[in-house]
């Protein structure tokens, strides 16, 4: 069932809702059973992680983009392999 621009952002809005209050619920939760030295090291390897995934400096969604139009145009063969092969890099 296909749905409209305003569907997909009201289910974008509650998904990023519901994580960020998983997240702040979670906290507490974690600080007490971890104590502070062990909820230090979690917190920090969870912003490394975070950031890690930042990393691909938008790579992804290029070889999405690049993908969707190859697979439209049997010229840009040459193109969409490229953008597989730097996504296998």
């Amino acid at each position: 069932m296909p749905r409209g621009v305003a569907g997909n952002v009201i289910a974008l809005v509650g998904a990023r809702g519901v994580a960020a209050f998983a997240g702040l619920v979670s906290v507490p939760v974690v600080l007490n059973r971890l104590g502070p030295t062990a909820f230090g090291v979690w917190t920090v390897l969870g912003g490394m992680a975070a950031i890690a995934t930042l990393a691909d400096l938008g790579l992804g969604s290029a070889i999405v983009r690049e993908v969707a139009s190859g697979t439209a145009d049997p010229t840009t063969l040459d193109r969409t392999r490229l953008a597989l092969g730097l996504g296998l890099v």
